[in-house]
């Protein structure tokens, strides 16, 4: 992946993929806004979904890489 905004794609695929496996029910129509009210106790998930709705409809609005990076390991390490 290339880009931040690349990365940050690949972070929301994972991060709904590890709870579709864990046993929750997320359905093709669900929008991110509609996914990211459900409850969670994990804070970076939450930035992750604000960050996602924030640039996945408005190519002008970058996220920063460094950022991206640190929304991983904050998920994943």
């Amino acid at each position: 992946m290339e880009s931040p905004r690349q990365k940050l794609g690949f972070l929301y695929y994972r991060v709904i993929s590890d709870r579709i496996k864990h046993g929750e029910v997320i359905t093709s129509h669900e929008t991110p806004l509609e996914i990211s009210k459900r409850p969670t106790e994990n804070e970076a998930m939450d930035e992750l979904f604000q960050m996602y709705n924030e640039v996945r409809y408005d190519e002008r609005n970058q996220p920063d890489e460094e950022t991206v990076c640190n929304l991983r390991e904050k998920l994943f390490d």
